[in-house]
């Protein structure tokens, strides 16, 4: 992955899907122990037996149906045995740029009820609200049944991210490796008016940096997760996929997708504001060292050797929920 190391109070909307609540330490050993038991090669080997019979086609896995520490049931497999690489496999989707190129990207939430419970992805009902707006992208569908695109990403740039001076925060410059187009949104509007947040994550311009591998046999792809905290408690699992602003698509190993700024609305988050957006905390200042339980704070991102940053939520997906559900995989984020 292609990388240089570094960090700003800003207000941004991120895109951040949580699909693993709080664990205990327990929970956690016990996924571990559970993951050696059965050895590195059947892991894997089960994993791609489990994508193979789903390839081309996103539903819950299998794997996780019944197992409530795991909100997205399509997730095939995960891995926190790296404390530096925390990593989930998600099914892999392919669809057409407006040129006629292949894509590929994933789908983690959906606006509507019985279609998130058919592909095993996040319930996130608000985001209709953002129909109409410049924030979203309309798509679609080809002869053969897959997604026409209208934006894409340029995967090409090297994210740079180099440490201030005499503070490491903010940062002196901050490079995404990763850039929308001005049609680009990871929010997208079907035919049906359903909106996904479908992230393109792959194209001929390159990989994004989140990615750890990809398997197009099995149509699956490994990324990089990050920790979080909500209700108090750590290890509430994410992925950051994009951002309205340069800096935190840096900072967050993210898509600079500027259409995201458009987005409703900002500083509000009930069911009657009718807004997109939720607030989520960023700590700048917080403990650092690599090997420290207590680490938190973009400052550590940039000198415990680029760990991800340890983000603070307050709200986790409802997916029962039908009626007054109110969570949202966009991220209104303030800095403290």
């Amino acid at each position: 992955m292609k990388s240089t190391i570094k960090i700003l109070s800003f207000a941004l909307v991120v895109a951040a899907t949580s699909f693993l609540p709080n664990q205990t330490a327990a929970q956690e050993m016990a996924m571990k122990k559970d993951n050696m038991k059965k050895g590195d090669m059947k892991m894997k080997s089960a994993s791609k037996e489990m994508a193979m019979k789903t390839k081309g086609v996103l539903k819950p896995s299998g794997k996780y149906n019944n197992d409530k520490q795991v909100f997205i049931k399509s997730v095939i497999a995960m891995d926190y045995s790296d404390k530096t690489a925390k990593s989930a496999t998600f099914p892999l989707l392919q669809g057409w740029t407006a040129k006629g190129e292949k894509t590929w990207y994933i789908i983690t939430e959906s606006s509507d009820y019985e279609d998130a419970k058919k592909l095993g992805v996040n319930f996130s009902p608000v985001m209709k609200y953002a129909i109409g707006t410049q924030a979203v992208q309309n798509v679609t569908m080809g002869n053969d049944g897959k997604i026409k695109f209208k934006g894409t990403v340029d995967f090409s740039p090297v994210r740079v991210l180099i440490q201030g001076s005499p503070k490491a925060f903010p940062p002196t410059t901050f490079i995404p490796g990763a850039v929308g187009d001005a049609d680009y949104s990871p929010l997208i509007v079907m035919p049906n008016k359903v909106v996904y947040n479908a992230p393109q994550l792959v194209n001929k311009s390159g990989v994004q940096d989140r990615v750890i591998s990809i398997d197009y046999d099995a149509m699956t792809i490994k990324i990089l997760v990050s920790d979080g905290y909500y209700d108090g408690k750590a290890k509430f699992y994410h992925l950051v996929t994009d951002a309205s602003d340069p800096l935190p698509a840096a900072i967050e190993n993210a898509i600079y997708a500027p259409r995201l700024k458009f987005l409703p609305q900002f500083g509000k988050n009930t069911l009657a504001d009718k807004s997109v957006n939720r607030g989520f905390a960023l700590v700048a200042n917080g403990e650092t060292g690599i090997d420290n339980p207590g680490r938190q704070g973009l400052v550590s991102t940039i000198i415990d050797g680029g760990l991800e940053p340890i983000n603070v939520f307050q709200q986790d997906p409802q997916n029962d929920n039908k009626e007054t559900n109110n969570y949202s995989a966009m991220w209104d984020a303030h800095v403290f």
